[in-house]
């Protein structure tokens, strides 16, 4: 990793960069890894807020907030995580996601395509991987909202 600003961040909102990884000695291989983890991981339960953004072709997402507890503090690194195709905040590996974003600090958003995670599709046009208005629309109000905060975008999947 290199020097900077970015690292600095990156590695106040994430431990997990800074910290060894030791693999489970019992558990080889990265297949079985993913088939224990989705038989034996909880799916945390969060306290989202959605909010609706509308699009300028009439459309709209959603972005699902974890809503913190205490004050709010504006310069807060936020962390947006995005979904894998189809994927939403409703998804177990989001929520860890979401919940590792707030135990380290940061202002934690899940950004929802158009017609994913329960949200209603208003246009024919619904949400393609190659499309990046709607990406590029909410980092935009994001930056607006809060102009002294960093952005840490975390994509999964197709939503990278």
């Amino acid at each position: 990793m290199g020097q900077g600003k970015l690292k600095e961040i990156l590695e106040e909102c994430s431990v997990v960069l800074t910290s060894t990884y030791y693999p489970t000695p019992w558990c080889i291989g990265p297949h079985l890894h993913t088939v224990i983890r989705v038989l034996f991981q909880r799916v945390p339960k969060l306290r989202l807020e959605r909010e609706y953004i509308a699009t300028p072709d009439g459309g709209q997402f959603a972005l699902d907030w974890l809503v913190n507890k205490g004050p709010d503090d504006l310069d807060k690194p936020i962390v947006m995580v995005i979904p894998g195709i189809a994927g939403g905040s409703h998804n177990n590996y989001v929520r860890h996601l979401v919940l590792n974003g707030q135990t380290n600090k940061c202002r934690t958003v899940v950004f929802n395509n158009r017609g994913c995670s329960f949200s209603t599709l208003l246009t024919p046009r619904m949400y393609s991987g190659s499309n990046t208005e709607d990406l590029s629309l909410a980092v935009c109000t994001l930056s607006q909202r809060y102009p002294n905060a960093p952005i840490i975008i975390l994509a999964v999947s197709l939503g990278g």
